[in-house]
């Protein structure tokens, strides 16, 4: 049985170093990209000093400190942010982080309606925050001049009047993925996916920085794939790849996504990310096969009186 106190201050700056050069590791062994890397952990680290209230634990097991749990309010979404637990290397797999996992949970079913973190790829996380669904995963992919091309298709730039067209489709694909992955309702979805994406794109197929490919074969356009550019230092994002009905399962999502890492090199950017929600593991499946790694996993979990 483990007992949990608060950190005292000397116990609070030695967890932040130690998160620090955890977090640097992390993304470090993700990507070749140093800036990319800085601003992810300085993103990290922001959010747990902004956060609407903080706090920070000593695990304790047998009388003995053996860990570290850090737990933080916020409001986008507002939740209890589950911002790192650290057990130290000699006193792990003996149960300590899945009986902290449980008291994080007690302590945040008082004072929030859901508990959220981010975790790495690791299979460790999986078992200790296997109580937690999958919401959605960051994956990325060093890029290379030596990309496979695809053959039988092209990609060209995608029209205004297209555009319309397409834009719609957007909205509802993403609202539905958003409500599919169990974030928030069909109606919040919508609202979600109709503002973040007018926001995206104030002026419309033309707004600079992004890229709207069309991929055809045998002049149709079979396949879709909407890029932004310096998403980040040195990398391109994908927000939305499409496969048109009826051409699913020939290898055309592949074909956007080749065509894609080429325009993204073509861009002056080395690497290329992209958000994929926890239930698609047809996609998931895809871009392991091309390479990409998962860099993040979001995880939530709604408390309840029964947790």
């Amino acid at each position: 049985m483990i007992e949990v106190r608060e950190a005292s201050p000397g116990e609070a700056q030695s967890w932040l170093d130690g998160w620090r050069e955890r977090l640097q590791a992390w993304y470090g062994g993700c990507s070749g990209e140093t800036q990319w890397v800085s601003q992810k952990v300085e993103r990290r680290l922001t959010r747990w000093h902004e956060a609407l209230g903080r706090h920070l634990f000593t695990v304790v097991a047998a009388g003995e400190p053996v860990g570290r749990l850090a737990l933080a309010e916020v409001d986008d979404p507002q939740a209890m942010l589950l911002a790192d637990l650290w057990i130290s290397p000699q006193h792990r797999q003996r149960g300590y982080g899945r009986e902290a996992v449980q008291w994080a949970i007690a302590f945040a079913t008082e004072r929030a309606d859901q508990i959220t973190m981010v975790t790495a790829d690791d299979p460790a996380h999986d078992t200790v925050f296997g109580l937690f669904p999958v919401r959605a995963q960051i994956m990325m992919k060093a890029l290379t001049p030596a990309i496979e091309q695809p053959e039988g298709v092209t990609g060209r730039p995608m029209t205004a009047h297209e555009f319309a067209t397409w834009r719609e489709e957007q909205v509802v694909g993403y609202a539905s993925d958003i409500a599919g992955s169990g974030l928030m309702s069909e109606a919040e979805a919508r609202e979600r996916s109709e503002t973040q994406i007018d926001e995206l794109l104030p002026d419309g197929v033309h707004t600079p920085g992004h890229t709207f490919l069309c991929i055809e074969a045998e002049g149709e356009v079979v396949a879709t794939n909407w890029l932004k550019h310096e998403y980040a230092p040195g990398t391109s994002f994908v927000f939305g790849v499409e496969v048109v009905s009826g051409n699913r399962g020939k290898g055309y999502g592949k074909a956007a996504m080749l065509l894609g890492e080429q325009v993204c090199l073509e861009a002056g950017d080395n690497q290329l990310g992209l958000n994929v929600f926890g239930q698609n593991s047809v996609a998931i499946g895809l871009y392991h096969k091309l390479d990409y790694v998962t860099v993040e996993k979001f995880r939530s979990l709604a408390l309840t009186a029964d947790h």
